[in-house]
């Protein structure tokens, strides 16, 4: 089990695929608030939405990644009906195949990319710590806001 975590600083992530059976599994996810109540998750968890995003790039090197115009959205819920800081999730992020044109060679996605966004403006300090499973996902992790 791999653990990285998200806030309002940190909102960002991406992870490298290896090949086309590559994937994130994320099993849960806890609210974490800094703040003087324990039930603030509460007020927070509406104002939050995650997004997961498989981008392909055609070609990289040493010095560039030539990006490619392709990439899935997949919208990552948190169902509040739990009633708790510490929501399981159960969803996999599998990488897609693609072709281009009459070419039939199969293209994977190369980045798995999570996105926190706040939908509505959150004061209190808070951060969102994810417990995921990765399978052929290169351990780098690249981390910005």
């Amino acid at each position: 089990m791999n653990t990285f975590f998200l806030n309002n600083i940190n909102s960002t992530i991406e992870f490298r695929l290896n090949s086309i059976e590559s994937y994130l599994f994320i099993d849960t996810i806890a609210l974490i608030t800094f703040g003087s109540t324990n039930n603030e998750w509460i007020n927070i968890l509406p104002k939050l939405q995650l997004t997961a995003e498989l981008k392909y790039f055609v070609y990289e090197d040493s010095n560039f990644i030539y990006p490619d115009s392709r990439s899935i959205f997949i919208p990552i819920t948190i169902d509040p009906a739990q009633s708790q800081p510490v929501f399981k999730i159960n969803r996999a992020i599998q990488n897609e195949s693609l072709t281009f044109g009459i070419n039939t060679e199969k293209k994977k996605y190369s980045i798995l990319k999570l996105m926190l966004k706040e939908v509505n403006p959150i004061t209190e300090k808070y951060e969102l710590k994810f417990d995921v499973k990765m399978h052929d996902v290169v351990n780098e992790l690249i981390q910005s806001p």
